[in-house]
């Protein structure tokens, strides 16, 4: 009663222990042992008649291992003392009419979420060949079973450093960064669109994954916009060595345009008039 319907370490089970002499003489001294509850508040009982029960309760706290397990399996025993001085024992059961062992079955609810930032400092105005984008990916187990082989995946930047991540607890972030040099074609372009991708192994076997996202509530793409400065320069010089001294009719002048693309951007359709 407890346990969350997606239990999370810490959650209580409470287990009810109902000790019953089914014997024709009195019991003493009957303990109650349980390895995984430890003490049992109320044991031992002093004394049972026959036919008599004491029922006997104790608290158990789920660790993360019992939810990376998916169930807690619990096995007690019991053991009195008959007036001969002879000894009788019993393993808890689910009923008295068995010995097998206390099932509960925990639901696992694995996720996980990528956010992802961009850190442009490196990157100049206006934009240029080679200017830097730090990523930082914060990777999160969102779900509440340990989660295991995170990679981080980038098609834009290739190879993630310290992807995949060996193991993330329920609750716990990881940050990876990368970093990304400016193409021509991101300047003309005008802007940085990114998304990655990333997905790990819950206890079970199942595969959860998430793509990028700028906060939890989104996967959206992470912008960077980058400053144009489109810019263009015309040099044109005369060569006068076909003009003679004094000139005359028909000499010939050539002159030479040098047309310069001084911006940061790609220039098309060129023309000189």
């Amino acid at each position: 009663s407890g346990i969350s319907v997606s239990a999370v370490a810490g959650d209580q089970v409470i287990y009810n222990l109902a000790v019953t002499n089914t014997g024709n003489v009195t019991l003493t001294d009957i303990a109650v042992t349980d390895p995984m509850l430890g003490a049992i508040p109320g044991s031992p009982v002093a004394m049972l008649a026959p036919g008599e029960s004491q029922v006997l309760v104790a608290v158990y706290e789920l660790t993360q291992a019992d939810l990376d397990a998916g169930g807690i399996e619990n096995t007690a025993t019991v053991e009195g003392q008959a007036p001969d001085g002879g000894t009788v024992t019993d393993i808890s059961g689910t009923d008295t009419t068995n010995d097998n062992p206390t099932v509960t079955d925990l639901t696992a609810a694995p996720a996980i979420a990528l956010l992802k930032a961009a850190d442009a400092s490196g990157v100049s105005v206006p934009a240029t060949i080679g200017d830097e984008i730090t990523y930082a990916f914060t990777v999160t187990n969102t779900g509440n079973v340990t989660l295991t082989d995170i990679a981080v995946a980038d098609p834009m930047l290739g190879a993630i450093p310290s992807s995949p991540v060996a193991a993330l607890a329920p609750g716990e972030s990881q940050v990876l960064t990368a970093v990304y040099e400016l193409t021509q074609t991101d300047i003309d372009r005008g802007e940085v669109e990114n998304t990655a991708t990333t997905q790990g192994e819950a206890p079970d076997g199942t595969i959860v994954e998430d793509i990028s996202g700028t906060d939890m509530s989104n996967d959206n793409p992470t912008l960077t916009p980058l400053v144009s400065q489109p810019a263009i320069a015309l040099v044109k010089a005369a060569d006068a060595s076909g003009v003679s001294v004094p000139a005359a009719i028909g000499d010939e002048i050539t002159f030479a345009f040098t047309v310069t693309n001084t911006g940061n951007v790609t220039l098309t359709d060129i023309a000189v008039a």
